[in-house]
């Protein structure tokens, strides 16, 4: 069973970042090592597309211009007139360049144009340019298309169809406390833009509106495909928040009032900045940030400032001053939190010379900061220039004297990774190494012909070997005529590529070093028959579109929703044909092939299952259901689902596969799971505690177990039912210092014990082999099977006994609501910041009259254990 709990570190926007901007990951609690090494790898994949946007392909020749022609229209293929549409790409273009539609304007990264009558807008481009479209239209889900690569050539088609998702508009009336409208707030939505098929990076919507007067705003792009979204709301008066909004209840309609979003009131932070003999220093910039709102202050003569607007949990206070060292403090955020006061100390001095290989310097190479003090540095530098100047020579005269890491990024993009840097006299050097150029001939083993057609994937080997390998499938290309070329930008220890063509086996290079420069490497594919069936739905129909993912040992399948996240997962996929067909190259390992469609769904085993010339999906189980607490349905409570359909977890011949489902409840507290994967799992409210900050909220999450059965429905309710179970924490004896609760959790799950086994007699029990046969024969004789018999009862009595799971407010204080009487063992641990824990600490719920017991279950004041 899951833990209902899901950590999350904040994605920010990328849309209006500038082209070299950088893209942060959103990271879930469930991830492991191998998941943040993958996680890291499309963060680099990210930066590499962003920052090719508007230029020129590897090493192409700038040629003649040719025409583009783009086609906007709406689900229905009908063409939209007058869309506004941004262009991305250096240089911008002209008005004379648009030869159909409308010139509107030039734009920060780009033009604007529109489309004619016919939804068409035709731009002529020089050969080789790298362009973006990006379209933001009322009542459609906005679209992000874009050509360009830095790894290796891309042509931009003659022409393309866009077609644009259905949209809703969200909206609502921001109050504060006492229910009156707050104007001015900033809303961001979260919304990923969809993309051309063959496009795997995953770019989230940027921009905001504010609220009116009467606080009202709305917004106008949301996908229809989106039953909820997630929102930041920032306004200097209060406390930045971020939640997610459903439909049910936030969809703005004719003559229907807008929904209410309740802001609290923001914290102040204060203090005073001086120097190390306490002089105070006015001027002195004092900034902190939640999530993607940074509050920022200038201390006065005095050298106090005031931080408003602040919101509680764990904080980075950052201070910097004209010729002082930059510092940071890292405190609790709470009403009754002291002054957090700095004392600077004369500013450390780095100066870095960047060099290409002919020892010249390189003009504006980056200084790309990564981490400091444990954490990533981005926030705290970010207001220190990046760039060096034109003699490759970068300057900082108020760096820390504790060492802080930075990629250094040189001639050509190449990036020396996770340099270690300390203030210090002597100059540091860098000779970041020309690019990995990667190239050879593809040909038939046997006749050794050139193989025409062919796909190309750069990758990387983990040094963790139970990761294994890691493809970067956004950079995933054609190759043609026998010969291909990848361009590696950034420093990893060992790179790959791997070769993909119909009627081959996969082909994946030897290791390869980012100093050997430029590097051939020829490949001679094996001929094999491919993996090409028709996918059919469950009534017989040819299941077009449906996304397919092959994974083999150690990579990773994500599905979110029932269907495959691309964003998430690193393995091959494909999209169904309109007669539902797929070719995909044989792998030559054993492989899962996970298949998703609005339809239905498959999974199979390639040692288990003949993957024959047909498949045929099998019905989506769905799953509705009530939420509520103390009797009372609750609205906008956001409710996830496990299932045990297809998961997988890593090992031999297995690839990761994970899935994921999330929707928040309508007006009476009712919630529906379409798509489900047919199995067993578990229901219950979605607990979230942000990194670095723990829990927002004070609550209790219930789970239930259930069933789902393919073309279902399964009907859950959860909670309104029980005894609340209230009590107090406190820190070990002896603790000294502040105990951070809002990062930790209290469980509560039954204490049933199954039936006893027997051990084997004592002759035989420190003999391993002779031990394991005895348990064999054990379990095939009639007291075996009985015993068998008894657990598996045991196992389902227990499953139907929910399981609670609660977040700890500021003083220690926990609330459980809804407990069934029972038997049960309570666990307190932290995820951060742990003062201590309680391990099975017992609690019994004695019987109730009735439904439900008012008066709460006091267990009075527990204390933890030392760790």
């Amino acid at each position: 069973m899951k833990f209902a709990i899901e950590f999350v570190e904040i994605r920010q926007y990328a849309d209006d970042a500038a082209p070299t901007g950088n893209l942060h990951p959103s990271w879930k609690s469930s991830m492991t090592h191998s998941h943040l090494s993958r996680a890291l790898l499309i963060l680099s994949a990210a930066f590499v597309a962003l920052s090719s946007l508007g230029t020129l392909s590897a090493e192409e020749p700038v040629a003649e211009k040719t025409p583009f022609a783009l086609t906007i229209v709406d689900p229905d293929g009908q063409p939209l007139p007058d869309v506004t549409v941004e262009v991305r790409t250096r240089p911008a273009p002209e008005a004379a360049d648009v030869t159909q539609g409308e010139f509107v304007r030039k734009g920060t990264y780009g033009s604007y144009a529109k489309t004619d009558k016919s939804g068409k807008l035709t731009i002529d481009f020089k050969r080789g340019q790298g362009v973006t479209f990006s379209v933001k239209t009322p009542g459609y889900g906005p679209y992000w298309a874009s050509w360009g690569s830095r790894s290796h050539a891309v042509q931009l088609p003659p022409e393309f169809t866009m077609e644009l998702d259905a949209g809703w508009v969200v909206g609502g009336i921001m109050t504060d406390e006492a229910g009156n409208p707050v104007a001015g707030v900033d809303i961001h939505p979260s919304i990923p833009f969809k993309r051309r098929p063959d496009d795997k990076n995953e770019i989230h919507l940027g921009g905001s509106v504010k609220s009116a007067a009467d606080g009202s705003w709305k917004f106008e792009s949301v996908p229809a495909s989106m039953p909820a979204l997630s929102l930041e709301f920032k306004h200097e008066d209060f406390q930045p928040s971020w939640t997610q909004l459903g439909r049910e209840i936030y969809e703005v309609k004719p003559d229907a009032p807008l929904a209410k979003i309740k802001m609290d009131r923001g914290l102040s932070v204060t203090g005073q900045v001086a120097d190390k003999e306490g002089k105070p220093i006015a001027g002195a910039l004092v900034r902190t940030k939640f999530t993607n709102d940074i509050r920022k202050a200038t201390t006065d003569e005095n050298g106090r400032y005031v931080l408003r607007g602040c919101r509680p949990g764990m904080a980075q206070i950052v201070a910097t001053a004209p010729g002082k060292a930059i510092d940071m403090i890292e405190t609790q955020v709470d009403p009754a939190m002291k002054p957090v006061d700095f004392a600077l100390e004369p500013g450390g001095k780095i100066r870095i010379r960047v060099l290409d290989a002919e020892g010249k310097g390189v003009p504006k190479a980056r200084i790309f900061f990564q981490r400091w003090r444990g954490d990533h540095a981005y926030f705290p530098f970010d207001e220190v220039k990046e760039y060096a100047d034109e003699n490759g020579v970068w300057e900082w005269n108020e760096a820390p004297h504790d060492m802080f890491t930075a990629d250094i990024v040189g001639a050509g993009g190449v990036q020396m990774t996770a340099q270690m840097l300390t203030a210090r006299e002597e100059e540091y050097v860098f000779t970041p190494p020309p690019p990995l150029t990667i190239s050879g001939k593809v040909v038939d083993a046997k006749t050794k012909q050139p193989i025409e057609k062919f796909m190309v994937t750069p990758g990387l080997r983990n040094a963790d070997s139970s990761i294994g390998m890691n493809w970067d499938e956004r950079e995933r290309h054609p190759g043609a005529e026998g010969k291909y070329e990848v361009r590696i930008l950034r420093a990893y220890p060992n790179n790959l590529v791997r070769i993909e063509a119909s009627g081959y086996l996969v082909a994946i290079s030897r290791d390869i070093k980012p100093e050997e420069g430029k590097v051939n490497f020829d490949f001679e594919l094996e001929p094999a028959e491919d993996i090409a069936p028709q996918i059919v739905t469950p009534d017989g129909k040819p299941a077009a579109g449906a996304k397919v993912a092959l994974g083999t040992a150690n990579e990773q399948i994500s599905v979110r929703a029932g269907s495959i996240n691309d964003s998430s997962t690193y393995a091959t996929e494909a999209t169904a044909d309109g007669d539902g067909r797929i070719r995909l190259s044989n792998p030559g390992l054993p492989f899962h092939l996970v298949i998703t469609h609005d339809a239905g769904f498959a999974h199979l085993k390639s040692r288990e299952d003949a993957i024959g010339d047909k498949i045929t999906l099998t019905p989506w189980a769905r799953v509705e259901g009530t939420f509520r607490v103390r009797e009372k349905p609750v609205a906008d409570v956001g409710m996830s689902l496990d299932s045990d359909g297809i998961e997988t977890y890593s090992g031999k011949d297995n690839p990761r596969i994970y899935t994921t489902h999330e929707v928040k409840t309508g007006p009476d507290g009712k919630f529906v799971f379409e798509k489900v994967f047919p199995g067993r799992g578990w229901i219950g409210r979605r607990l979230t505690l942000v990194v670095n900050e723990g829990a927002r909220e004070v609550v209790s999450s219930q789970r239930v177990a259930a069933d789902y059965a393919p073309g279902r429905t399964t009907q859950v309710e959860i909670g309104g039912k029980g005894q609340a179970v209230i009590g107090k924490l406190t820190p070990p004896e002896g603790f000294k210092g502040e105990v951070f609760w809002r990062f930790g959790t209290v469980s509560l799950s039954s204490s049933l014990i199954g039936p006893p086994r027997p051990d084997p007699p004592a002759e035989i029990a420190n003999n391993a082999a002779k031990a394991q046969a005895w348990r064999a024969e054990w379990r095939l004789s009639p007291e075996g099977i009985a015993w068998r018999v008894a657990y598996e009862a045991f196992e389902e009595e227990k499953r139907r006994i929910p399981y609670f799971t609660a977040t700890i407010d500021r003083d220690g204080t926990f609330r459980i609501d809804d407990v069934p009487p029972g038997n049960y063992q309570m666990t307190v641990r932290f995820f951060e910041h742990s003062p201590g824990s309680l391990i099975n600490h017992p609690v019994e719920v004695p019987p109730i009259d009735g439904v439900r017991a008012e008066k709460p279950l006091d267990l009075g004041t527990l204390q933890l254990q030392a760790n």
